[in-house]
């Protein structure tokens, strides 16, 4: 931030307090501070803060007017969980604060762009926009203890083994803990604590494993396994004396019977149970108790799929929610309305009737007779629909047409808060600069770069409105879609390579070098700042024309009516004389029809031959009407012919 010096002016002042009696003087000196220095913000820097973690961050700030001055730090975020806390200052020449941050809200997940500020007491400020990135530093469970704690069991058949452990997990006990026991490498379904009590059967002979992975909610596990040796158990053997010193051994047949096949899991092992009703000590030619199966995965109501007792896809039925219909008063199913538009066959906005063609002129007030063919009902209700109507489209029309540019003024205005917000930090951004500038030949110069970097980063992210971790490459791409000079652009696309080289192929920046770049940085913050000032002030030039514009709306608002009405009225005279046409068309009707039945039909197909152009000639609503008749006549002048 730039730095004022202090310009101190001492007055002094020679007071004379006149009396009709006497007369006092003395000198008094008073000082008065003419220009106020603004307050300076420390970088700090992007932050990255741990779900279930507490975060502490301590910022300073400075001003050359302190300790007269107060400065205070403000943010413009909108995470309740994110707090600047200031305590009252160790250090006169210094403000400190501290950023407190902690939360459990694993939704909070992502990254957000604060404004951090500080303020002196008449409001000058210094502002920086750091990125917060929200993380969740899952820890995973770890099995610290198990038993048995040997390389390699070995147990006998028909032996029992107990198998446990000891789990310790940071996260508890928020955590959700999981088990799963293995059997040489199949699950063992119902095992799901962390103890499993083994027995060997009688045909198990051999190398075995036992393995254990314990999940957290997050799928980070641990896992342990046991190499287990199971000793073949000798079958007991049955004999019996025999006549002249023989003897004889007893034998046993195995006779299985098995349980039915479980459901196929999602594993597609199917495992039964099978004994030996006979309970050989050595059974043999045991049925197989797993098998390989089709895993087909019960019904949903959002597996895409109509199964189950389902109407259609995914609903209706026992289970799913009722399927959405054009009659249940519901806007769903894409319909523009309730139970209109979309896939309804009811367009919005209208009511089925039955069809009903109304005629003026044939004394009947039918339909909107009323409206169209006064003559017919003979009441004053035509003129007070026709101003409601009129009135209607008269405020239809002004707010459509008010909306609009309320619409317009309201992007426009969001444009213009755009520009304003990238002046804050532009300037921060140039100011940091500057501050890197003064202290190169006094600092690190890596630290230093380091921080170049971060601003850079952060004052591109925040004018060309990058919402993620870009490349610069990418960054290209963004600044190619922004309006500028092509000398300008090509200036930032050199300035960006060069930093790329710096940055990801570790080439050693000198002294000389990295003060140019500090300035050619400089002088592009000062373009963009320049040509985003123009733009501001075009828009608002922009905005006032709008304004003025706005004043002639009444203007256009009474035309536009006047046009309505006329083509209203237009509307109404077409009516009335369609309707004495029509009139005298069904008179013609009448009249051919008494020289059908006067057996006069050489007249009669003449005057059929008129009637039918006219026919032809009307609109689809009043042929229906007149269809039939016309095919009588015909079908009788055809049959005579």
């Amino acid at each position: 931030m730039k730095k004022w010096s202090n310009k101190i002016i001492f007055f002094s002042l020679l007071i004379f307090l006149i009396n009709i009696s006497f007369a006092n003087a003395f000198e008094v000196n008073a000082s008065f501070r003419t220009q106020n220095n603004p307050p300076v913000l420390n970088p700090i820097w992007p932050i990255t803060v741990y779900v279930n973690h507490i975060f502490i961050k301590t910022i300073t700030a400075t001003d050359p007017n302190l300790p007269q001055d107060s400065l205070t730090f403000i943010h413009n975020s909108s995470l309740s969980e994110f707090l600047i806390v200031q305590d009252p200052p160790v250090n006169p020449l210094i403000t400190d604060g501290r950023i407190e941050f902690f939360t459990t809200n694993i939704s909070r997940i992502g990254i957000y762009y604060i404004n951090i500020s500080v303020l002196d007491i008449i409001g000058e400020s210094d502002s920086e926009v750091i990125k917060l990135n929200i993380s969740h530093n899952n820890s995973a469970p770890e099995i610290i203890d198990f038993q048995p704690n040997l390389s390699r069991v070995i147990m006998r058949e028909g032996e029992l083994q107990r198998f446990n452990i000891t789990l310790f997990d940071f996260d508890l006990p928020n955590d959700v803990i999981r088990y799963e026991w293995y059997y040489d490498g199949f699950i063992i379904p119902g095992q799901i604590f962390d103890n499993f009590n083994y027995i060997a059967d009688f045909n198990s002979a051999g190398l075995h494993n036992v393995s254990l992975y314990v999940y957290d909610q997050f799928n980070y596990y641990d896992s342990h396994i046991w190499n287990l040796t199971i000793i073949d158990v000798l079958a007991s053997s049955g004999g019996g004396e025999g006549g002249g010193g023989g003897g004889g051994g007893a034998s046993c047949r195995a006779n299985w019977t098995c349980t039915e096949w479980s459901p196929c899991p999602v594993y597609r092992k199917q495992i039964r149970t099978c004994i030996d009703l006979e309970q050989c000590p050595r059974p043999k030619n045991k049925p197989p108790e797993q098998q390989d199966c089709l895993y087909i995965a019960p019904p949903t109501c959002n597996d895409g799929v109509r199964n189950g007792d389902e109407v259609l896809v995914d609903c209706g039925g026992s289970k799913c929610q009722a399927c959405a219909t054009c009659g249940d008063k519901l806007k769903n199913q894409e319909e523009e309305d309730v139970d209109c538009g979309g896939p309804c066959p009811r367009p919005c906005g209208l009511i089925y009737k039955p069809v009903f063609y109304p005629v003026c002129g044939d004394n009947k007030c039918d339909g909107i007779d009323t409206l169209m063919c006064p003559s017919d009902c003979k009441s004053s209700l035509p003129l007070i629909t026709l101003f409601v109507v009129f009135f209607t489209l008269y405020i239809v029309y002004a707010y459509r047409k008010l909306a609009g540019i309320l619409v317009i003024v309201n992007r426009k205005r969001n444009e213009l808060d755009i520009l304003s917000t990238k002046r804050l930090p532009t300037l921060s951004a140039f100011n940091n600069l500057l501050l890197i500038k003064k202290v190169l030949d006094k600092e690190n110069k890596e630290l230093l770069f380091k921080k170049y970097l971060n601003i850079m980063r952060n004052f591109f992210s925040v004018f060309f409105l990058v919402k993620y971790e870009f490349t610069y490459e990418e960054l290209k791409k963004e600044i190619k879609s922004y309006q500028m000079d092509s000398l300008l652009r090509n200036r930032i696309f050199k300035l960006l390579d060069s930093l790329s080289k710096v940055e990801f192929k570790k080439e050693v920046i000198s002294f000389s070098p990295f003060r140019e770049v500090i300035s050619d940085s400089l002088f592009i913050i000062e373009s963009l700042r320049i040509l985003e000032e123009k733009r501001y002030q075009e828009f608002r030039i922009k905005q006032r024309k709008e304004r003025i514009n706005l004043i002639n709306f009444p203007k256009i608002i009474f035309n536009k009516s006047i046009k309505i009405a006329n083509k209203l009225e237009i509307t109404v005279k077409e009516a009335n004389e369609y309707g004495k046409k029509m009139k005298v068309f069904d008179q013609q009707i009448v009249e051919l029809n008494v020289k059908v039945k006067n057996r006069n039909f050489s007249s009669a197909k003449e005057d059929y031959k008129i009637l039918k152009e006219k026919y032809n000639k009307l609109p689809l609503k009043f042929k229906n009407k007149y269809h039939k008749k016309l095919i009588n006549i015909f079908n009788i002048l055809n049959s005579v012919s």
